[in-house]
């Protein structure tokens, strides 16, 4: 029962008691955000609404309403509303500057709320919303702009304990927190010039001579993260691969789409520079024209006898 009510409110089809909507007051009433929110205007924090304030609407009208609707709820022994979100003492934000001096309407920051029913998450503001928005206005995106104790040359709170040996799997993750966004300090320089000295933890030399082919194989984006493909094919053009010894991937020759998905038409000769059957390629009968799907017949009765790479046959085949 529990799990369906919070499904449910999830869904927003129905409201928590003393919810307050917006829509009533803003768009049906047409109260002005002023009306309620008095001290945006002279004030770095909006202000929430003073049980005067209502007073002057709600005295005449909340005999008729049921317990939750009254004032009431909202105005007890514990008030029962609070700001979308607490900002922390260390963060600098202004209100009147953003709402009075830059003339930013609330619903640019706090997306839907005047057809709201409820205070959400989706109505907080957080740090990728402003920094995206800065970055459109033309404005620093520099950390004093808007924090006073965090700066480029302070390490952040997450940065301490194991972080030098768990930060690679926070790059690898993606979740979008500020904390795990390297690039908001770091460049991919600086990431290379550190790992030259000292490598992941798990790159040993068994990782480099064996380990390190099959961790592509499960997971090749992970080496992305830090490699491209040209990183491999320069290292490969000069080492083989171990596994690549005599009659590898014999008898159909499938053996390059183990690892090479999908071929391009020039990655073999990357490491077969020398592959004599590469330039044997068999003689089209004089019958063949141009305009002919050759994979209409050639790889559905028997198969080919090298890995079709998606090329136009004729390439190689005169």
């Amino acid at each position: 029962m529990g799990s369906g009510c919070l499904l449910l409110s999830k869904l927003g089809l129905f409201e928590k008691p003393g919810a307050f909507s917006h829509r009533v007051h803003g768009t049906e009433q047409e109260l002005e955000c002023q009306s309620c929110h008095a001290a945006y205007e002279e004030s770095d924090k909006a202000g929430m609404p003073k049980l005067r304030q209502c007073l002057l609407c709600h005295e005449g009208i909340d005999e008729k309403k049921p317990p939750d609707r009254k004032l009431s709820a909202f105005y007890g022994e514990t008030h029962q509303w609070a700001p979308p979100q607490i900002l922390k003492e260390e963060i600098n934000f202004s209100h009147k500057l953003h709402v009075v001096d830059k003339g930013i309407g609330c619903s640019s920051c706090h997306k839907g709320i005047e057809e709201s029913h409820s205070i959400s998450d989706k109505m907080r503001v957080f740090k990728a919303d402003c920094m995206e928005c800065h970055a459109q206005a033309g404005k620093s995106n520099n950390c004093e702009v808007c924090h006073k104790e965090v700066r480029q040359d302070r390490k952040p709170e997450s940065h301490t304990g194991l972080w030098d040996q768990m930060h690679g799997q926070a790059v690898k993750a993606h979740t979008g927190k500020s904390e795990d966004r390297c690039s908001l300090c770091h460049t991919d320089a600086s990431c290379a010039a550190c790992h030259q000295d000292e490598p992941p933890r798990n790159h040993t030399n068994f990782w480099r001579q064996r380990g390190h082919g099959i961790a592509v194989s499960i997971d090749r984006s992970g080496c992305a993260t830090c490699h491209r493909e040209d990183f491999c094919d320069r290292c490969h053009g000069e080492v083989a691969p171990r596994s690549h010894r005599g009659s590898w991937g014999s008898p159909r020759e499938n053996h390059c789409i183990t690892c090479h998905t999908p071929l391009s038409s020039g990655e073999c000769f990357v490491c077969h520079k020398g592959t004599p059957s590469h330039a044997l390629a068999t003689p089209q009968p004089s019958w063949h024209a141009p305009a002919m799907n050759c994979r209409q017949c050639h790889g559905v009765e028997q198969p080919l006898p090298h890995v079709d790479n998606g090329d136009n046959c004729s390439t190689c085949h005169q």
